[in-house]
């Protein structure tokens, strides 16, 4: 498990979309944040295509990192924080790792 935690430390860092399979379901996520939800390990992330259970994609939605397998980072596809993402409304018990709500690209810096 801590390969998929690496893996989604660095997607979150870098504000990347992961692909991963979930309960036999190919994902396609925009991960905000990963911690303690029920005392398991969880990412917190917006789903933005591919299948699930429920049919309801796009929705924000959490996974058991136990359940989580071929992870993989798409490097080309990157995201912006979405505006709804709110880590005190996922009721996460703690947050190990969220998207930076100040982060300010580098082109935008004053000179």
């Amino acid at each position: 498990m801590k390969e998929v935690e690496n893996i989604i430390k660095e997607a979150i860092e870098n504000q990347k979309v992961i692909h991963f399979d979930y309960n036999g379901y190919s994902r396609r996520v925009e991960p905000h944040h990963y911690g303690l939800l029920n005392q398991f390990k969880q990412l917190h992330g917006y789903q933005i295509g591919n299948g699930s259970k429920s049919g309801k994609v796009p929705q924000w939605k959490n996974f058991r990192l136990e359940r989580i397998r071929n992870i993989s980072i798409d490097h080309a596809t990157a995201f912006a924080r979405r505006n709804d993402h709110n880590p005190l409304n996922s009721h996460y018990s703690k947050i190990l790792k969220s998207v930076e709500t100040n982060k300010r690209s580098k082109r935008h810096r004053p000179i």
